[in-house]
């Protein structure tokens, strides 16, 4: 397991994956603490599948673009720490699996690997390696797959971790207590907990739930397992196509993330993407064909006159010409808002194709 320089702090993570409601949890357990009740309350966070992956992997491409070139190494170790908290921000309540998850990028990445400029060492070069293999795999979905996966952690030296299952946040345990076969048949009917075996429970008690639960090592480690289990329910990620950033898509052909896209901060990159289509439509469109014709037919009279000593006629054209484009651009952001019908705003342009100047 992790042990950190600091040792006052051995902490490691469990990692869990609900498979039936496709959630996960990450939670740091300490040796010294010995916080195991604390594996059911951190149950009331859960994230969706992939979420902590992501949120990994796109932390780990803003620390990439400050040590590629290794020219201030020093620097680039003091921003660490930034960049971890501005992608896990520390909000009003506590979210347990997003609190973890900082604590445990922070000695991965930081302390363990960053502070002795060992940016060259195993652990860092795993890491890259799992960030390079989710690239491809985002570039070509034929490699999102548990047979690649395993060829890959091979290669690299890596170990795709083993998991055991937990009942309700706590890891199976051995119990020398003689059971009934009604007890037996309760507590496989996920009515019977192990821990409270002389507990008289009813059939209407409630059902418990069954975690996958791994033991990981690094963060390596959490970037495979995250990966395993996505890919054993069908899941795969991908990179948005606008912001970069690594996302679990609905369908594996989505190319845009429902996160913020920069500077917009009331539109995703979804909507924005829509936006853009939709802005392109728009100058394709029949009617932006007929402005670029008048505005250009426009321009030219203009030069014509102006060419032929004709001062009056060409102030008069561009006047005419100002105005033109200055009620255009009010008519097409009323057809933009669908505040006019499109029949109107192009019957408007076409009544510049009859004008004729004396």
């Amino acid at each position: 397991m992790i042990y950190f320089k600091n040792d006052s702090d051995p902490y490691f993570p469990y990692y869990y994956h609900d498979r039936k409601n496709q959630q996960e949890y990450l939670f740091l357990y300490n040796h010294d603490l010995e916080k195991e009740s604390c594996f059911v309350e951190d149950f009331d966070y859960p994230y969706p599948v992939g979420t902590l992956l992501c949120k990994c992997l796109n932390i780990i491409t803003e620390i990439g673009k400050l040590v590629k070139g290794y020219n201030d190494v020093p620097d680039s170790l003091q921003r660490i720490p930034k960049i971890i908290y501005d992608f896990l921000p520390e909000g009003k309540e506590r979210n347990t699996s997003l609190d973890d998850l900082r604590m445990f990028m922070e000695y991965a990445l930081y302390q363990n690997v960053a502070s002795s400029f060992d940016f060259y060492g195993t652990e860092f070069s795993r890491i890259l390696n799992c960030y390079h293999y989710v690239e491809l795999c985002s570039q070509d979905k034929k490699y999102s797959t548990l047979d690649c996966l395993v060829k890959f952690s091979i290669l690299n030296g890596l170990r795709i971790q083993s998991s055991f299952k937990a009942l309700n946040g706590f890891p199976e345990k051995e119990f020398e207590a003689v059971m009934t076969p009604w007890e037996i048949k309760s507590y496989l009917d996920g009515r019977y907990s192990p821990d409270n075996l002389s507990e008289n429970l009813n059939d209407n008690s409630p059902q418990q739930t069954y975690y996958e639960l791994f033991y990981l090592d690094s963060l390596s480690d959490l970037i495979l397992t995250s990966l395993s289990e996505l890919f054993v329910i069908g899941k795969t990620v991908n990179r948005c196509e606008l912001c970069g950033s690594f996302f679990i898509p609905r369908r594996s052909d989505t190319k845009y993330c429902d996160g913020l896209f920069p500077g917009a901060p009331n539109r995703t990159c979804r909507q924005e993407a829509k936006l853009q289509k939709q802005n392109q439509r728009i100058r394709l469109s029949e009617t932006e064909r007929q402005y670029r014709s008048i505005s250009q037919m426009m321009r030219q009279r203009v030069s014509d006159f102006y060419a032929g000593g004709d001062d009056i006629n060409g102030n008069l054209a561009t006047d005419e010409l100002v105005d033109f484009q200055k009620k255009h651009k009010e008519l097409r952001a009323k057809y933009k808002n669908f505040e006019i019908p499109e029949w109107q705003y192009s019957n408007w342009l076409k009544s510049f194709y009859k004008r004729k100047y004396k």
